[in-house]
């Protein structure tokens, strides 16, 4: 349903002049309907047999990857953190 209201959102947003398409609004908003478009795509091919287990595949791999990605963001946070500190980067 959200992919369906983002879609209506967007359009009512450039229609009546809203906000501009190169607005930073507009691009989280394009960004969360090609993603809703993505996942909704993924789940319809489902359907047939031989592509089914590949989209199964790819779920179950990001379903796995979430603690990973967690960490990983983590340190990446940490280290941005440690460089901010000892000023690296900063001129």
């Amino acid at each position: 349903m959200s992919f369906i209201y983002s879609v209506i959102i967007v359009v009512v947003l450039q229609r009546f002049e809203y906000v501009a398409t190169d607005d930073f609004v507009c691009k989280i908003l394009l960004s969360v309907t090609a993603t809703c478009s993505i996942i909704k795509t993924f789940f319809f091919l489902r359907i047939f047999k031989g592509i089914s287990y590949l989209v199964t595949m790819i779920f179950q791999v990001f379903t796995d990857l979430m603690p990973f990605m967690l960490f990983y963001f983590i340190l990446i946070i940490f280290f941005s953190l440690y460089f901010g500190i000892l000023g690296l980067g900063n001129y």
